[in-house]
């Protein structure tokens, strides 16, 4: 009889720990899938925090392209400023050295000392020059 007990006692045992190991798979098994849903929803989080990311780094790139661009032209259209602005210093400074000169610096040509072509222009500009008056 006694053999019996310890047979029905093991099989008590052996339900039991079969038991325990399906209650702990169980257990397990939903802990499992609610890490992979928790998983699940930071993954599509994350896709879309790199979309978002991607577009922004993408207009940005683009905003900088633009701005070097519009940097480069600036920065040309300044350059040829400044040397107009030095040409017309230069030209403003002859124009006061000009104005300061004295009449007696200047050499007056002489109409007989001229070449005959330019001699005939100015007496027909002479010529034209009196007839409105």
């Amino acid at each position: 009889m006694q053999p019996e007990i310890l047979i029905v006692g093991e099989e008590r045992t052996n339900i039991s720990i079969s038991f325990c190991h399906n209650l702990l798979f169980c257990r397990l098994y939903e802990a499992h899938r609610r890490v992979q849903r928790v998983n699940q929803g930071l993954e599509d989080k994350l896709l879309k925090l790199v979309d978002v990311c991607e577009t922004e780094k993408t207009t940005l790139t683009k905003d900088v392209a633009t701005l070097s661009h519009k940097l480069a032209d600036a920065n040309y259209s300044v350059k040829k400023l400044k040397e107009d602005n030095e040409r017309y210093k230069n030209d403003v400074s002859l124009a006061i050295q000009f104005l300061q000169c004295k009449q007696s610096n200047f050499v007056a040509h002489k109409y007989d000392s001229l070449p005959p072509e330019v001699q005939s222009q100015v007496s027909n500009y002479m010529t034209t020059k009196k007839k409105p008056e």
